[in-house]
């Protein structure tokens, strides 16, 4: 929901879920979100509109994005100026974006940054282990059986010495294991 998913949309995507829900209360289950994580979308609705008004974001690593602004007095793309839907719809979705970006890209930074401390902790403690797989914040290495159980616990704490180099003041957890095969 925080990133755009309003009362009717979520009315709708529960009963496609197999929910048999009113719309009421919908409304009423996203009003308590709302009020539960207010600092939450402030945030990212605030990011979302910097976005727009300076036409970029830098995230606390530094990184930035752009976005092109829509000129509203581009007749062939937005007949109707500041009143064409096409137009709003831009600026909606670069306020989407810009409040994304902020979230999406520090965990990038993180997840890169844990790639790097777990592949020097490879080296440096002779781990037989390499990278399978990494999606998101999931990093997927392959280990021998006899490294296993020892290695997942540093790489626990990697992960999490990651995270703290960007997010000092969020408590972070790191959930893995061991298995055979690699599971979603």
């Amino acid at each position: 929901m925080a990133y755009g998913l309003g009362p009717h949309s979520l009315y709708d995507q529960l009963n496609g879920m197999g929910y048999k829900i009113e719309y009421d209360r919908a409304k009423m289950l996203y009003r308590k979100y709302e009020e539960e994580f207010s600092k939450g979308i402030r945030f990212l609705r605030d990011s979302g509109r910097l976005a727009f008004q300076q036409g970029y974001l830098v995230n606390i690593a530094g990184r930035r994005r752009y976005w092109v602004k829509p000129n509203p007095e581009d007749a062939v793309k937005y007949p109707l100026g500041l009143d064409d839907d096409a137009y709003n719809g831009r600026i909606a979705g670069i306020e989407r974006e810009g409040g994304n970006f902020l979230i999406q890209s520090v965990n990038a930074e993180m997840t890169k940054r844990s790639m790097v401390l777990i592949r020097d902790y490879i080296k440096k403690n002779k781990v037989r282990s390499r990278f399978m797989n990494q999606v998101y914040d999931e990093i997927v290495t392959r280990t021998h059986k006899d490294d296993s159980p020892d290695f997942v616990v540093a790489k626990r704490g990697l992960m999490i010495e990651a995270a703290q180099q960007y997010l000092k003041t969020v408590p972070m957890e790191v959930e893995g294991h061991v298995g055979d095969s690699w599971t979603k």
